[in-house]
């Protein structure tokens, strides 16, 4: 079951993470992984470059700026956190899959929820196993079981589109 939430955070509060995440300064490094358990042969020449930063991993921070995501986090109060990645990716001429996954494999899902944090609004989407398709909107939350079979959908309108990927209980 999809859970959404339009303006999750206050204005001040979403202005302040957007400027910092969104701000060229703070560019992810470039990546072709889109899951866990993705191999760089699995996209290399097939999906364009991906940008991205771990700021949590195996339940503890491993970034630097992982202070700027604390208004999410506390919004939401997780009981545990396995992993915070923020995704940065580029526009495409046309609509482009990540491909359907799931963002662990060889860990019990049990109870794990993946939640996608979006920064700005664009025409890219997740489409989710079930053919739901989640538009990219600024402010938006959503979480769904880790379970889920889901895949990013770039947009073609705006210069990028970036998510916050949370994977929590």
């Amino acid at each position: 079951m999809v859970e959404i939430f339009d303006d999750f955070l206050s204005q001040d509060a979403f202005d302040e993470m957007s400027e910092f995440f969104t701000g060229f300064e703070k560019m992810p490094r470039a990546t072709y992984f889109v899951s866990e358990i993705d191999s760089p042969d699995v996209y290399k020449g097939k999906h364009p470059l991906r940008f991205a930063n771990t700021l949590y991993g195996s339940y503890r921070p491993t970034h630097d700026d992982v202070g700027m995501i604390a208004p999410l986090m506390n919004k939401i109060s997780p009981r545990a956190v396995m992993r915070v990645k923020i995704n940065f990716d580029l526009c495409t001429p046309y609509p482009d899959s990540s491909g359907m996954h799931v963002d662990f494999t060889g860990v019990s899902l049990d109870g794990l929820k993946t939640g996608l944090f979006y920064f700005n609004t664009n025409n890219g989407k997740t489409r989710l196993e079930d053919g739901t398709e989640i538009e990219s909107v600024a402010n938006r939350f959503v979480y769904f079981p880790a379970s889920t079979m889901h895949e990013g959908i770039s947009c073609t309108d705006q210069p990028f589109r970036c998510v916050l990927n949370i994977n929590f209980f």
